[in-house]
C-alpha cells in the first residue's frame, strides 16, 4: 500500500529539516529511505547517499584502453602534472584489491588499476606508474597497513615524487582511526562540489562501500 499525502508531506518535511542541519553523516536518504533497493544501497553508516552515487554513475566513463587490471582514459601528455593516489592490499586471491587512480591538472581520472597484486609487486607497478605520468606525485596510504610496504619499495627505488609523512618523516600516508573520517569527508565534499571526476566503474563499487568509522565497524 502507498503513502498517503499526509505522509508524503511529513516525509518532505523532515528530509528538509535534516538538509538543513548540514551535517554529513545526517542525511534524508538515510533516514527516510524511499524503497528497499536504497534501504540496502545506503546503509546507516553509508558515506554516499543513493542519489550521490547516481550523480557519480553519470561520470563512469569506458576506457580507451586496457592493459590487464589498468585502464587509461587519457594517455601521458608532455609537460602535464598528475598525481597517483594508492592503497595497497596483500594480493590474496580471496582477499582486498590493491588500487590507484591517475588524476590530472583539473582532478579528471585519466587511468587506474584495481586488481590483485601484493604490496611488493604493488610498489613495483607504482613506480612504473608513476614515471610514465611524466614522474606523477604520488602518495600511497602507508603505515601502519600494508602499504608501508608498498611505500619503503618505492622510497627504495628512488621515485622522484613520492608523498612523506611531514610528522614522521616517513614514505607514503599515514592513516590512522582519528584520520580516516577525515579523508573519507574530504572525499565526500570533493564529490560533491565536483572537484574530482572518476570515470572507472570499479572505484564506484568501493565508493558504495564506503562508510563512516566508527568502533563499531573499525575496517
Amino acid at each position: 500500500k502507498g503513502l498517503s499525502l499526509e505522509q508524503f508531506a511529513f516525509r518532505r518535511a523532515k528530509c528538509a529539516e535534516l538538509t538543513a542541519l548540514g551535517d554529513d553523516q545526517v542525511l534524508p536518504e538515510r533516514e527516510f529511505v524511499e524503497d528497499l533497493e536504497t534501504a540496502f544501497v545506503y546503509g546507516q553508516d553509508a558515506v554516499f547517499s543513493p542519489s550521490e552515487l547516481q550523480g557519480l554513475a553519470q561520470m563512469v566513463q569506458k576506457p580507451i584502453r586496457m592493459e590487464g587490471d589498468t585502464w587509461f582514459w587519457q594517455l601521458p601528455k608532455p609537460g602535464a602534472h598528475y598525481i597517483v593516489g594508492a592503497d595497497a592490499a596483500e594480493g590474496h586471491l580471496r582477499g582486498d584489491n590493491s588500487a590507484a587512480i591517475v588524476l590530472n591538472d583539473s582532478k579528471e581520472q585519466v587511468a587506474g588499476y584495481y586488481g590483485k597484486c601484493d604490496p611488493i609487486a604493488f610498489g613495483g607497478f607504482l613506480d612504473k606508474l608513476g614515471r610514465q605520468y611524466n614522474n606523477a606525485y604520488l602518495v600511497v596510504e602507508g603505515y601502519p597497513g600494508i602499504g608501508a610496504v608498498t611505500a619503503a619499495i618505492l622510497e627504495q627505488s628512488f621515485y622522484p615524487a613520492l608523498h612523506y609523512d611531514d610528522d614522521h618523516d616517513e614514505p607514503g600516508f599515514r592513516m590512522g582511526d582519528m584520520s580516516r573520517n577525515q579523508v573519507k569527508k574530504a572525499i565526500l565534499e570533493s564529490m560533491r562540489l565536483g572537484l574530482v571526476r572518476v570515470r572507472d566503474e570499479r572505484l564506484l563499487k568501493e565508493l558504495r562501500a564506503l562508510v563512516w568509522y566508527t568502533r563499531q565497524n573499525r575496517e
